[in-house]
């Protein structure tokens, strides 16, 4: 079982994590993250939006994972209003 993780800040920057991938802000809210070597298959990804530094986000604000593929995945994170922003986000990718 092969696990890759990290927290990301809102400009694309690695803050932590297992060091085995890259990431690259590639437009408002729009990230792409690559594994360094490829999964056998397609991983799991799962990741919340971090680091917002207000009691006040509002669980609509959201992160989503449209491409999850063997070499990497894309994230999108945003607003509560479906607006597309830079936001510090984490993630665990799980697979083979």
């Amino acid at each position: 079982m092969k696990i890759v993780y990290g927290n990301i800040d809102k400009n694309g920057n690695i803050v932590s994590g297992s060091g085995d991938f890259t990431v690259e802000n590639v437009g408002a809210g729009h990230y792409k993250v690559g594994f360094k070597q490829a999964f056998y298959l397609a991983p799991s990804v799962v990741g919340s939006q971090t680091d917002y530094d207000s009691s006040n986000q509002s669980p609509l604000d959201n992160i989503v994972f449209p491409f999850v593929e063997t070499t990497g995945f894309s994230a999108n994170v945003g607003g509560a209003n479906g607006s597309f922003q830079n936001r510090s986000f984490s993630f665990i990718a799980i697979g083979e």
